[in-house]
């Protein structure tokens, strides 16, 4: 009997626990532009995914599609020609197909991208 009343009196203590706030100054950090893709060279169509970091207090992009980017500039070159990609609603991601520029495998390409916002 005395176990079980030990038991149970030191389950309530480890239940119970304390509060106490704690103010932590966050650095501000300004918006940035993520780029996220697989070029794949079997693929007909190879996609570009933009968006945008989201702070870690804005309350006001509480979903991933408000991070999306649609409106950007996204070009990938292989060092001789640079094609600039259009943009999928469907998908949301930028898209180049290959007959435009063909992706071969251990080749080395450079993607740029910019947004207004």
């Amino acid at each position: 009997m005395k176990k079980i009343i030990y038991i149970l009196l030191s389950s309530i203590v480890l239940i119970s626990s304390c509060e106490s706030d704690a103010e932590v100054d966050i650095p501000f950090e300004p918006v940035k532009l993520v780029l996220s893709t697989f070029l794949n060279p079997e693929a007909d169509t190879n996609y570009v995914y933009l968006s945008k970091t989201d702070p870690v207090f804005d309350q006001n992009s509480i979903f991933s599609d408000d991070l999306l980017i649609d409106d950007g500039i996204v070009k990938i070159s292989n060092g001789t020609q640079e094609i600039t990609m259009r943009y999928d609603n469907v998908m949301n991601a930028y898209y180049f197909r290959k007959n435009e520029l063909k992706i071969g495998f251990n080749k080395t390409y450079n993607i740029s991208a910019s947004a207004i916002n």
